[in-house]
């Protein structure tokens, strides 16, 4: 994967050695993307939070989290390919640290949380499903892309045991992206409670065609669990109807050969 930078319109912006750390991180991803990452204003977020976050969505008392960056789609007419580009507010994230090597692993941890999205939606492009805005799954979404960016900096930790890296320390850097995300709301945070309890992100495959055939009641108890931060066996259980629909529909998959 190949990143490109460009300061839209932040006070703050990366110096080329923070960025080459940033590359290191993601050549650990097997994908040849070239995705375009931008530094935003807090203008630029709350603008595309406000026009997309809470559009035509029923989001069942969905609480509200700030977001620190996000990843769109688009289609570039002249050569005809879609494009992957992830917006960082530095600002924000700036605010929410207290020392250089604080602000590189947040920003760290935003990106990969931001490309872990990336992954999910070229997922449903492959798989030509499109259920974006089911309250459920986009719930889960958030869980599961924080899921994946603690798997992802669990591994580089376990990685960097046979080799040394002159910008990381992972070993400090995997427990500050894991104390990051258990203060994060519920249904960030609920990524951490599955990490914990052995759940990889594997399971969000069929994610999408999966929570469709949640009902209303079902839906219902996955995210009071999420929000209410119950112990490990009521996790367990709310999430049963989803595990049990992900298999039962991979399994159809697999019959029909689609």
């Amino acid at each position: 994967m190949l990143l490109q930078f460009k300061n839209l319109n932040s006070f703050i912006e990366l110096s080329p050695a923070q960025e080459t750390k940033m590359q290191e991180l993601v050549e650990h991803i097997s994908s040849t993307d070239r995705v375009q990452v931008y530094f935003v204003d807090e203008a630029a977020i709350d603008r595309y939070l406000r026009k997309h976050k809470y559009e035509g969505i029923e989001h069942m008392d969905n609480p509200i989290t700030e977001w620190l960056g996000f990843y769109t789609r688009g289609f570039d007419r002249w050569t005809q390919k879609e494009y992957a580009s992830i917006h960082l507010c530095l600002e924000k994230i700036e605010m929410l640290v207290s020392t250089q090597k604080e602000f590189e692993y947040l920003v760290a941890k935003v990106l990969i949380h931001e490309i872990a999205h990336m992954l999910f939606d070229r997922d449903d492009l492959k798989n030509a499903r499109s259920l974006r805005f089911h309250t459920v799954c986009e719930t889960l979404e958030e869980s599961f892309a924080n899921l994946y960016t603690l798997q992802f900096f669990r591994d580089l930790r376990n990685e960097a045991n046979n080799y040394f890296d002159e910008f990381y320390d992972f070993d400090e850097l995997f427990f500050y992206v894991v104390s990051f995300v258990r203060k994060q709301p519920p249904q960030y945070k609920f990524g951490y409670d599955l990490f914990r309890l052995g759940y990889t992100y594997d399971l969000w495959l069929n994610r999408r065609a999966t929570c469709a055939l949640l009902d209303h009641d079902e839906s219902r108890k996955i995210l009071s669990t999420i929000w209410s931060g119950k112990g490990d066996e009521e996790i367990v259980e709310a999430m049963r109807p989803f595990e049990e629909k992900v298999r039962l529909k991979e399994a159809l998959y697999r019959f029909l050969n689609i």
